[in-house]
């Protein structure tokens, strides 16, 4: 798997952790440091990734904006989730 697959998925556990245990999406930068990047333009690029093989929407022109599309994931994906990203 590639880097950049690997972060996308790693981004998307945690943003269905966070929404889960907060009601609402993370922001770029809770992103970042939940997924260890450093950079925002690394997350922004993953959930372009994510949008376009339809897990997600994201809508840039607002904060907050981040909807996970379809939850693929089972109970593992969530219990990976809540270990690395919670």
């Amino acid at each position: 798997m590639r880097k950049n697959e690997e972060n996308s998925r790693q981004i998307l556990l945690c943003i269905a952790t966070y929404a889960r245990l907060h009601g609402f999406p993370p922001s770029l930068l809770e992103l970042c440091r939940m997924c260890g990047l450093r950079s925002t333009a690394a997350v922004r690029n993953s959930l372009r990734q994510l949008e376009e093989e339809n897990w997600i929407t994201y809508d840039t022109s607002r904060t907050e904006s981040i909807t996970i599309k379809n939850e693929r994931m089972g109970i593992n994906g969530r219990r990976y989730a809540m270990m690395k990203c919670g």
